[in-house]
């Protein structure tokens, strides 16, 4: 599919209800439903945060998910994948605008030419303590990605056709900081294992696509 027909087909998700937890717990590290019940938002201290999930043409004009590589350093989410994104700053007047204002700081879009579409279900991430906002935006034309190295070691842009090929999906044994030896799912493209929560919200984005694309067979089964 090009990308002026994936960007139609795109713009239906609005319309659909967000499958939240039902997505997340396909992708989540083995305790996280006992956290997601335990937890009492209201009562703790969380820190917020949000995420573009940005849909961008590739060179071949083929629709993809931006994607970066963290550095690593001493950071909880050292040398892990993520969405371009992060804190909420007092100089941003809504979420939306914190992930537009940290995806240009992190890789040089700019926040003038990326479209809304929709935000998705929050995710509250335990090691760092942050609520994260994911937001889906798209760009009309391709972008030439400015990469701040103190933040950014890496953009990858992975092929929306490789999201939802459930061959990608895997699991992985994970040892850091607060886990030891333990097997998570993951994602995986070209040898880049995606976890945690980013592949919670992208496992959220794959489920809204296949919804889309179930209820466009349905049409055309009721149309014969």
């Amino acid at each position: 599919m090009n990308y002026n027909d994936f960007l139609i087909f795109l713009l239906k998700i609005g319309d659909l209800s967000l499958p939240g937890n039902i997505a997340h717990f396909q992708m989540s590290v083995p305790n996280r439903k006992k956290i997601f019940f335990d937890l009492d938002i209201k009562k703790k201290k969380i820190n917020k945060a949000a995420v573009l999930v940005l849909i961008n043409p590739s060179i071949n004009n083929e629709p993809t998910i931006t994607l970066i590589v963290r550095p690593n350093n001493t950071g909880v989410h050292s040398g892990q994948i993520s969405f371009p994104g992060g804190r909420v700053e007092k100089i941003d007047n809504s979420l939306w605008e914190t992930a537009l204002r940290e995806t240009n700081e992190e890789i040089g879009v700019n926040p003038c030419k990326v479209n809304f579409i929709k935000e998705l279900s929050r995710l509250y991430i335990p090691p760092s303590n942050f609520l994260v906002y994911p937001f889906i935006g798209y760009l009309n034309e391709r972008s030439k990605f400015r990469i701040d190295n103190n933040e950014v070691d890496e953009v990858l842009e992975i092929p929306i056709s490789s999201l939802i090929d459930k061959k990608n999906r895997s699991k992985m044994k994970i040892t850091n900081s607060y886990m030891k030896n333990i097997e998570v799912p993951c994602y995986k493209f070209n040898k880049k294992l995606i976890w945690g929560a980013t592949a919670m919200i992208l496992s959220e984005f794959e489920l809204l696509l296949h919804n889309l694309l179930n209820n466009k067979l349905n049409l055309k089964d009721e149309s014969n």
